[in-house]
């Protein structure tokens, strides 16, 4: 029997990333993770901090991922509903 575990979180964290290596590497539970949004990864401007920011670490290095695609009419943080993400299986 194969063990698979489907992660869902919102994007790249740095605390996160290594606990996903972890989990590929050391079990026979077959991972991957579904990253609704990109921050942190490409080089996005937050404009409360007023600068481009981007992290510096591997974040995608070393387990099965994937960036769901964003279906929203509208930007990713205008409204609830800027991350708008369809799901297998389900009526979207």
């Amino acid at each position: 029997m194969i063990n698979k575990l489907a992660i869902v979180t919102s994007h790249p964290i740095q605390y996160y990333a290594p606990w996903f290596r972890f989990i590929s590497d050391t079990t026979e539970i077959e991972t991957k993770v579904f990253y609704l949004w990109d921050f942190g990864i490409t080089q996005k401007v937050d404009a409360g901090f007023k600068q481009a920011l981007q992290w510096d670490i591997p974040l995608l290095d070393g387990y099965d991922y994937e960036f769901v695609p964003n279906v929203s009419q509208g930007s990713w943080n205008a409204s609830l509903l800027g991350l708008a993400k369809p799901v297998a299986g389900f009526p979207g």
